[in-house]
C-alpha cells in the first residue's frame, strides 16, 4: 500500500484511478484472479458506494438492504452524528421517489375506475 500510495501522491491522483480503468470498453475489469466486475460496478466498490456482486441495478432502483449498510460501513471519514454518506442519501432519494411514482400511478389507475 506504501507504493501504491506514493504513487498516487506523486502523479496527484488517487489509488483507485491508478488500480481501476478511466474508461468502459465493455469488458469486465479484473480485480483478483479470480474476481471481476463492470466498468461501473468496480468504480461503486472502489468508493464504498456498493458491494462487489451487488446486482446492478437501473438508476431508479431501490437499494438493498446490503447496498446501504456497505456503503453506510464503509466511511469511517463521515463525521459523528452524520447519519449518511452522500451514497446513501442519493439511494434513499431514489427509493422515496421510486415509492411516490407508485403511489401516483395507483392513485391515477384508481381515478380511472
Amino acid at each position: 500500500m506504501d507504493d501504491l500510495v506514493a504513487l498516487a501522491v506523486a502523479f496527484d491522483t488517487t489509488p483507485a484511478a491508478l488500480l481501476l480503468p478511466d474508461t468502459d470498453n465493455g469488458e469486465p475489469v479484473p480485480l483478483t484472479e479470480t474476481t471481476s466486475g463492470s466498468f461501473a460496478a468496480s468504480w461503486q466498490w472502489m468508493r464504498a458506494e456498493s458491494p462487489l456482486g451487488e446486482p446492478e441495478a437501473a438508476e431508479e432502483a431501490v437499494p438493498s438492504v446490503r447496498a446501504v449498510q456497505f456503503a453506510e460501513e464503509n466511511h469511517p471519514d463521515r463525521p459523528p452524528g452524520s447519519r449518511h454518506s452522500p451514497a446513501v442519501n442519493d439511494m434513499l432519494q431514489r427509493a422515496v421517489q421510486q415509492v411516490i411514482k407508485e403511489l401516483e400511478r395507483k392513485e391515477s389507475d384508481d381515478d380511472g375506475r
